[in-house]
């Protein structure tokens, strides 16, 4: 438990970098306090969201236990934690697997975990799906 709550921020830069390189991204989010429903927002422009299949990425362990141990509700660990997501790239659909690969040659895990959509006004602007 000591190790999972003190374990330091991962430093994307290299990996990124290298993604970068390759084109198609529009956005790119380091998800910090605020988890992903604060965060993500930022980075999209208006009427705009995403739809996040939870499925998708692995859950770290400490998040469960965080939410049975505190009885922390799911829409509220997803407002105050990443839940395994520290940083999320938002790219053109037909460069996201490019853009993957990219990723994990320089020793991340990356999932395609979503995608953008259209959000109405004052809409919810992160949905779980």
């Amino acid at each position: 438990l000591v190790d999972a709550l003190l374990r330091p921020t991962r430093i994307y830069c290299r990996a990124v970098l290298a993604a970068l390189e390759g084109g198609g991204i529009k956005a790119m989010c380091h998800v910090t306090g605020g988890g992903l429903v604060g965060n993500l927002p930022r980075v999209l422009p208006d009427a705009r969201g995403v739809e996040l299949d939870a499925r998708n990425w692995p859950r770290p362990p400490i998040f469960d236990l965080i939410a049975r141990l505190g009885d922390v509700p799911e829409d509220e660990m997803r407002r105050a934690f990443n839940l395994g997501l520290g940083f999320v790239v938002v790219s053109e659909p037909t460069r996201a697997e490019a853009i993957l690969d990219a990723l994990r040659q320089h020793g991340e895990r990356a999932w395609r975990v979503g995608s953008v959509v259209a959000t109405p006004p004052g809409g919810e602007r992160v949905r779980f799906v």
